[in-house]
């Protein structure tokens, strides 16, 4: 019988991204975490490939999900690029 374990990694220098359709780089977005102790989910599931926040970022075998009540959006339009 396999050991499941599964933790919220606690960090306040995570962040995800999106960069739109990567045409225009005012669509690109980018958000911080809220809730540190809520980062990002660790588990050895095997259908559970990455989850940041509380389930704001889902990527796994079966489905992806998006929310961000744990991430603030940035304001990029300061960003220089």
């Amino acid at each position: 019988m396999a050991i499941t374990k599964f933790y919220w990694a606690e960090t306040s220098e995570s962040f995800i991204f999106s960069l739109g359709d990567g045409n225009d780089w005012k669509n690109f977005k980018i958000s911080r975490v809220v809730n540190r102790n809520r980062a990002m989910y660790e588990s050895n599931f095997q259908n559970m490939s990455i989850n940041f926040g509380n389930s704001d970022l889902v990527i796994n075998i079966r489905n992806n999900h998006v929310e961000n009540p744990f991430f603030d959006l940035l304001n990029i339009d300061n960003i220089v690029t």
